[in-house]
């Protein structure tokens, strides 16, 4: 791999962009790393005709206005973009840059979390999409908000010339304060998303029509002070009710700001075995929503749907059986 240090802070490809809009080239994933840019060669990309090179591409990591984005060097087709929103600054997701938690070891968590999330960018040929708006500055849920998200891939795309991100479909990741937009991006745009990752969030819909279609997953910590645990439980009930295929974990033991190695673990598995159901030019097929394993709240009881003795509406859907006994083992049974 050719490693070009960026003079500086910038190159010269970037320079050139920099003409049609503001441009940083942030650190690599490790927070602290020198500005660089990373370039490879792109294993997935064979040649065309005889006599055809292997096409060469880059790591894109960079940071525009509120925004960050991570593409892995080895990925030349994107099938989808992790949009994380959050109380945090989620552009520690895209680029290792810092979250501004509000303790050592929670930052340490999120950046940990930050890691995997590029590792399995890497694995199913994701972009990530981060976010600098957060806590009182975090997007408010309206439609403006979408098209200030629609909007940065659009930049994002004409920056480094990667047109497959225009129309890529979204993994939502909405943490704490970023639940209330990335559940209403959800609601007006179900077309635009492919599942939906709820953590310890302010608000989880109410979600209607085509968006109770997506598959989702929401963990609540035991003793959580700043959001409505009671609130959120009965949202996913409705959900769930209306045919959802949504999940639920509490997580025993647990303040807002934890972010433990299982919930890390249990988020990157979910969202890994969901985003194989993709197709060739990015469209991510949904499995039918009750399909799969079904998990009783009370009990930790799992079964496959057809064989569930329990209250369906009220009972985690899950698509395969390891996630369906990873659930119940994070919930305590």
């Amino acid at each position: 791999m050719l490693r070009i240090a960026a003079p500086a802070g910038l190159s010269a490809r970037l320079a050139i962009l920099m003409t049609t809009a503001a441009l940083i080239v942030s650190c690599g994933p490790d927070a602290g790393s020198p500005v660089e840019l990373d370039s490879g060669l792109d294993a997935g990309h064979s040649a065309r005709a005889a006599g055809a090179s292997l096409a060469t591409r880059e790591a894109t990591n960079l940071q525009f206005g509120d925004f960050a984005l991570h593409v892995p060097a080895n990925v030349h087709q994107v099938h989808g973009i992790l949009v994380a929103l959050g109380g945090p600054d989620t552009r520690g997701f895209a680029v290792g840059t810092p979250f501004g938690a509000p303790l050592p070891a929670v930052e340490a968590s999120l950046q940990e979390l930050g890691v995997m999330f590029r590792e399995l960018a890497a694995r199913r040929g994701l972009a990530i999409l981060g976010v600098g708006r957060f806590g009182p500055t975090a997007l408010p849920n309206e439609p403006a908000s979408d098209q200030l998200l629609l909007d940065a891939i659009a930049e994002a795309a004409a920056l480094t010339g990667r047109s497959d991100l225009v129309d890529a479909p979204f993994l939502m990741y909405g943490l704490s304060g970023g639940g209330p937009e990335t559940t209403g991006f959800t609601q007006r745009n179900p077309e635009r998303v492919s599942a939906l990752f709820l953590r310890v969030p302010s608000v989880a819909g109410p979600l209607t029509g085509r968006a109770l279609e997506v598959p989702a997953y929401m963990v609540l910590a035991e003793f959580d002070t700043f959001v409505d645990n009671a609130m959120l439980t009965a949202t996913f009930e409705a959900h769930r009710a209306a045919g959802a295929p949504w999940a639920l974990a509490l997580e025993r033991g647990a303040i807002h700001f934890t972010l433990t190695p299982a919930q890390r673990e249990l988020t990157v598995n979910w969202m890994d075995t969901i985003l194989p159901f993709s197709a060739p030019g990015g469209t991510i097929h949904r499995r039918p929503p009750q399909v799969g394993w079904l998990g009783d709240p009370t009990t930790g009881e799992i079964a496959p749907v057809p064989r569930f003795a329990g209250d369906a509406s009220g009972a985690s859907l899950l698509p395969t059986r390891p996630l369906a006994e990873e659930w119940a083992a994070f919930i305590g049974f």
